[in-house]
């Protein structure tokens, strides 16, 4: 998450919760997840993106900029949930993202990338 937020510069990365009031025990850690999943939920589902932007008042906005950061928290406490799980039960978290992006090729959601050649082989005529 620190390489993510570094390479960014912020802009697309969960930051690593390290205040006072964070708890980064596993169970809650789940059960932060949980919540924010929930509040996250609710708040997308009374969100109209249907209407056109273009014709939104400010109230409008408003909701769907509350909505963005319901997400966001969600996001957050699931990234968390990840990791913090993953050091728990001594998973690799690169192989926890590789796993899930053959998930995504095989559903059709990503091309699959191409495959990285080893630097020592050579390619004889």
């Amino acid at each position: 998450m620190e390489l993510v937020a570094e390479v960014t510069g912020g802009a697309y990365s969960s930051p690593w919760l390290d205040g006072e009031n964070a708890d980064l025990h596993r169970v809650c850690v789940w059960a932060k997840a949980c919540e924010e999943i929930a509040e996250a939920h609710k708040k997308l589902s009374e969100t109209d993106l249907i209407s056109s932007p273009y014709r939104s008042g400010e109230t409008r906005r408003q909701e769907v900029w509350e909505s963005l950061l319901e997400a966001l928290d969600a996001r957050v406490a699931i990234d968390h949930y990840v990791a913090v799980v993953c050091e728990t039960f001594g998973f690799s978290v690169s192989e926890l993202y590789r796993e899930h992006r053959k998930k995504l090729e095989n559903l059709g959601y990503v091309q699959p990338r191409p495959k990285r050649k080893n630097c020592y082989e050579i390619s004889l005529p």
